[in-house]
């Protein structure tokens, strides 16, 4: 063995160590955010459909999930359908936003409650929006009655609403920021963009964002209690900031 590659293995020993150190840390951590990404990719590899889009496989109905599955009796898709991605350009959005979302609400309210959270959220999202069309499918509402037959697929209601009850572990007045923000993107998605899945999305931070003391549970909220009073003080600053 020569010099140089003796000096490209000492090189590469660091950097393999880091990686090493980082895997550790994500399983230990975060292993409901790691274990979902890896069965998402697991899935997407051994069925195509990270390079072949989902809607072109002749068994699209029977994963993904929507009014019409569930009229159909495919009560198995919640489930099955979280799993994957419409088309490989969607793997990209969930996969992020999954990773941000649910490993942040992980890493503060900790494994088992960013789980429940997640789930929840995303039976929420996938049932609410479900429900909603099917009220209105037949009330001479054009959206509902075009929308009705849509399936969807992707983890992004369970993430959304992990991300929202996460917001209750913020210290002020960052806590009201990002919700704010939250709303605005659901809302402002829901009535510009209007597809199945800015419904599910406004069910799923509605259904979290109130109840983000509950889902984040007290050992979450106690850290941040500590941080309150400075949260307060800011907020009178810029009450007299703006009287003066």
């Amino acid at each position: 063995m020569d010099e140089t590659q003796v000096a490209e293995q000492q090189a590469a020993a660091p950097w393999g160590s880091r990686i090493r150190v980082v895997a550790a840390v994500l399983v230990h951590r975060l292993p409901f955010t790691t274990s979902v990404l890896l069965v998402m990719l697991a899935l997407g590899s051994a069925t195509g459909t990270l390079w072949n889009a989902l809607m072109e496989r002749d068994w699209f109905r029977s994963v993904a999930y929507g009014l019409p599955s569930l009229a159909e009796g495919r009560w198995w898709t919640p489930v099955t359908g979280s799993f994957f991605a419409l088309s490989p350009a969607f793997y990209v959005p969930v996969l992020i936003s999954f990773t941000l979302f649910v490993g942040f609400a992980e890493w503060r309210m900790g494994t088992r409650r960013a789980a429940l959270t997640s789930v929840l959220g995303q039976f929420v999202g996938v049932l609410g929006a479900a429900l909603t069309l099917f009220v209105f499918q037949d009330s001479g509402w054009p959206w509902a009655a075009e929308l009705a037959p849509s399936l969807d697929a992707g983890f992004s209601a369970g993430a959304l609403a992990c991300a929202a009850a996460a917001t209750a572990t913020m210290r002020p007045p960052w806590r009201l920021r990002v919700q704010a923000g939250l709303c605005v993107y659901v809302l402002v998605s829901f009535l510009f963009m209007g597809s199945l899945a800015d419904l599910e999305h406004l069910w799923a931070v509605a259904f979290a964002l109130p109840l983000g003391t509950r889902l984040a549970g007290p050992p979450a909220i106690r850290r941040t209690r500590s941080l309150a009073a400075a949260g307060r003080r800011e907020w009178r600053l810029l009450a007299a900031i703006g009287l003066t």
